[in-house]
């Protein structure tokens, strides 16, 4: 099955499949899932932080803590590589 979609990812092959609407479904499900997945990260992270460094501190300052860095730091790699 590889052979006939060598070279091509999910969203081609769901054009080729079904067109524009199902590229758009696929695209729609495969950023959701990114998103899901970036939030469970995200809420494993923050409680860990706290179970063993911040006892007292509230997850949502952690979480927003950690991904104000995050951005701050993919900011500067951004603007000093482009």
């Amino acid at each position: 099955m590889y052979k006939k979609f060598a070279g091509k990812d999910f969203l081609d092959i769901s054009e080729y499949i079904g067109g524009n609407t199902l590229k758009i479904i696929v695209g729609l499900l495969i950023i959701a899932y990114l998103f899901f997945e970036a939030f469970i990260s995200l809420s494993e992270f923050t409680i860990n932080v706290q179970n063993t460094l911040f006892h007292e501190t509230p997850k949502e300052y952690i979480a927003i803590l950690f991904s104000l860095t995050v951005l701050i730091r993919k900011f500067n790699w951004i603007t000093r590589n482009f």
